[in-house]
């Protein structure tokens, strides 16, 4: 006997470059909310520079996090499920060796989304985080596998997805443990050659709101978090020079020293310097002198979007 689907309740995935996300939700006087959320380091992306192939390895891994995540959400069995996959699906030339059990197993079809749709996904979840507007702003969401910089003005929005992401960055330039000063000159070069196109030329922007595991895990360092707590990194404003501050001691350590960190989710010591170095590019390039930090994008954003089609 099939159990009766929950059409108030909806589950969306998010399979990233980096880690795998699910968030089970549903609304309550027009708000957001979260009944189950769960996160796990896959690394599905891990050595795909030089080949564009899924390591058998990792998409072991990743078919086990996705079993894991539908028997969460059989507990629920939510109306609508909606299952993204980004980067490292979108460049895999095998990514179907993943796509295809995984659809299986959660009875949906994983969706390889744009750059574009993830980019404007993200949007709306950071969007439906904060009380307050900012009128002209960027958003960075600095991912596993590829960076989407979203600029929205009074009357434009403009969208770059760029392959720029932390798992190949870590791998290309900043292997060696610690880096040295070598690999962190050479690593900024490359970041500030991939942004120097896609930002304006000249001019302050006002605000730069980070969103993704690479800004709310700065946050969480920031704030010295024993363990994460989205009410208070939602909204963290964490300035230019707590930033450097915090890309020096994180590039001193050893990948085991920063695992070791409180505060930072599984395995995110191996990435974190490569995705400090980029919100500081970004600082530097935008001249802006803090990031307001969301909790929510992507994930939510997909969320939301199920609930706007119901």
């Amino acid at each position: 006997m099939e159990a009766t689907l929950n059409h108030d309740i909806v589950a969306g995935i998010d399979l990233g470059s980096n880690s795998f996300r699910l968030l089970i939700a549903t609304r309550r006087r027009g708000k957001l909310v979260i009944l189950a959320k769960e996160l796990a380091t896959v690394r599905l992306g891990r050595g795909m520079g030089e080949t564009n192939i899924l390591a058998a390895g990792a998409i072991r891994c990743g078919l086990e996090v996705v079993r894991q995540y539908r028997a969460i959400m059989d507990r629920f069995v939510p109306g609508a499920v909606r299952a993204c996959g980004t980067q490292a699906l979108r460049a895999a030339a095998n990514s179907t060796e993943f796509l295809r059990p995984a659809s299986e197993i959660l009875g949906v079809e994983i969706e390889v989304i744009s750059g574009e749709q993830e980019a404007r996904l993200s949007l709306a979840g950071v969007l439906s985080s904060f009380q307050i507007r900012f009128g002209s702003f960027f958003v960075a969401d600095v991912g596993g596998g590829s960076t989407e910089i979203i600029f929205s003005g009074e009357v434009r929005l403009r969208i770059n997805s760029l392959p720029l992401g932390v798992v190949s960055l870590n791998e290309f330039l900043l292997s060696r443990d610690p880096p040295g000063s070598g690999d962190i000159r050479e690593a900024r070069r490359l970041i500030r050659e991939i942004l120097l196109p896609v930002l304006p030329r000249g001019g302050r922007i006002p605000h730069l709101i980070g969103s993704g595991g690479t800004a709310t895990a700065l946050a969480a360092l920031s704030l010295e978090l024993s363990e994460y707590d989205a009410e208070r990194v939602q909204g963290f404003e964490l300035k230019k020079k707590e930033l450097d501050r915090l890309q020096t001691m994180l590039a001193s350590l050893s990948t085991d020293q920063r695992n070791d960190l409180p505060g930072l989710d599984q395995g995110r010591g191996e990435i974190i310097v490569a995705g400090a170095l980029i919100y500081n590019e970004l600082l530097d390039l935008l001249h802006a002198d803090q990031i307001w930090i969301s909790d929510g994008g992507l994930l939510e954003g997909i969320v939301l979007n199920l609930f706007s089609d119901t």
